[in-house]
């Protein structure tokens, strides 16, 4: 999917059930497929270690659950 469209923002989980965040991560910055505008990495459970980890491979924006839809539209509108 991500080879034939252009996505303006994705927002993923940190613990996804089929592949990890990470190498989502890894597989854009290899430039296998399109970059999305923005990454957004959403968790309730990730230590500082880890957002520095994220933050290295290419996530633009960490957002901490749970939050709100006002939140979220807070920042997908900036």
């Amino acid at each position: 999917m991500f080879e034939e469209r252009q996505f303006e923002t994705l927002l993923l989980d940190l613990m996804m059930p089929k592949i990890d965040v990470y190498q989502v991560l890894k597989e854009f910055r290899k430039g296998n497929y399109n970059r999305p505008d923005r990454l957004i990495i959403m968790s309730a459970h990730a230590q500082p270690a880890e957002l520095d980890s994220l933050m290295a491979l290419g996530a633009d924006i960490f957002m901490p659950k749970p939050f709100t839809m006002t939140d979220l539209e807070g920042i997908l509108v900036k």
